[in-house]
């Protein structure tokens, strides 16, 4: 059995939450997904720079 404190939990907080029913009734299918697509790139390149900044110290 895993133990459930080892488990790494995803550092999410409600301001990195996107409300969908709100965003959907603005927005059709392809935009949601590309807005989507756009935040995880973009929050992936500021943790990219973050680790590169560390090693390069």
């Amino acid at each position: 059995m895993l133990d459930k404190s080892s488990k790494k939990e995803p550092p999410f907080s409600k301001a990195n939450l996107i409300d969908f029913k709100l965003f959907k009734e603005k927005k059709d299918t392809a935009e949601i997904a590309r807005f989507v697509a756009q935040q995880i790139c973009e929050d992936c390149i500021d943790e990219y720079h973050k680790l590169k900044s560390r090693l390069n110290r």
